[in-house]
């Protein structure tokens, strides 16, 4: 996890963590397996960006030596999994505090 933090301050990522890990790095208490992913957050503002971050998850996700999960948060809108947006379908899931909906890719930078 050290290193692909760092790899992400190298690439000018803000990376944070959630999911089982961040519970167990904020209570001590055993909650991941060695099967357990990482479920991480990068803050996207445009569509480069979020490419960008992406292109860094993915290739991040080939040398991790576990799952690499996570989500690309949109400012306003919310969390589009990073695996998804790559793929390039027209509609996304988009995950808020209190609503799950679908998008059309061209409304998350309006």
């Amino acid at each position: 996890m050290a290193q692909l933090s760092k790899a992400a301050a190298e690439s000018n990522l803000d990376i944070r963590v959630f999911g089982s890990r961040m519970w167990q790095s904020l209570t001590g208490g055993r909650h991941t397996t060695a099967s357990s992913d990482l479920d991480v957050l990068i803050d996207v503002a445009t569509e480069a960006e979020a490419g960008r971050a992406a292109e860094f998850l993915r290739h991040a996700s080939e040398v991790c030596p576990f799952k690499l999960d996570g989500e690309l948060s949109i400012p306003g809108l919310g969390g589009v999994h990073w695996r998804e947006f790559l793929a390039g379908s027209p509609v996304v899931l988009v995950k808020s505090l209190d609503a799950v909906r679908m998008v059309r890719r061209e409304e998350l930078w309006m």
